[in-house]
């Protein structure tokens, strides 16, 4: 018994190998902070890169105004082509405006032909990231989408 005693003396007494289990306590808690940290920045350098492309397509919308004849076919390719983005996450429509309502709508026929109708370009851009933190089952999958209408005519 006494000897007993006296090991577990000595090993309360020793610090060898403190800083190993110290170390293995603290390094997966630094690990998934980085992870995090890195993931994070992904996400907003994501959605910055969405609003500059959405930024963009307005741009190219109002360099290339016709007024009503505003080809969305056209800014739509050009906006596929300059960010790398497939056509089917990027929408280009038209919008109208008939005199001072605060609506907008998809069809200018229906509009007083003699009152004022203003046209709108709506561009909308959504984007899927899945971050790395969900490998570890922690969070899911984020859904982008950034929408920007400006008026064209």
């Amino acid at each position: 018994m006494k000897r007993l005693a006296s090991l577990f003396a000595r090993l309360r007494a020793s610090t060898e190998g403190a800083m190993v289990i110290e170390t293995a306590i603290v390094t997966p808690v630094l690990v998934m902070m980085s992870v995090g940290i890195y993931d994070t920045g992904r996400m907003f350098e994501r959605q910055i890169f969405l609003q500059s492309a959405i930024g963009e397509a307005t741009a190219i919308a109002l360099a290339a105004n016709s007024g009503a004849s505003t080809d969305v076919t056209t800014v739509k390719s050009i906006l596929v082509q300059s960010s790398g983005l497939p056509a089917n996450q990027i929408a280009v429509t038209k919008k109208y405006r008939c005199g001072t309502t605060a609506t907008l709508i998809d069809d200018s026929t229906t509009c007083d032909p003699t009152g004022e109708i203003s046209t709108y370009i709506d561009v909308s851009i959504t984007d899927h990231y899945t971050p790395m933190w969900t490998e570890f089952g922690v969070g899911k999958s984020i859904d982008f989408r950034v929408n920007r209408t400006a008026q064209v005519a």
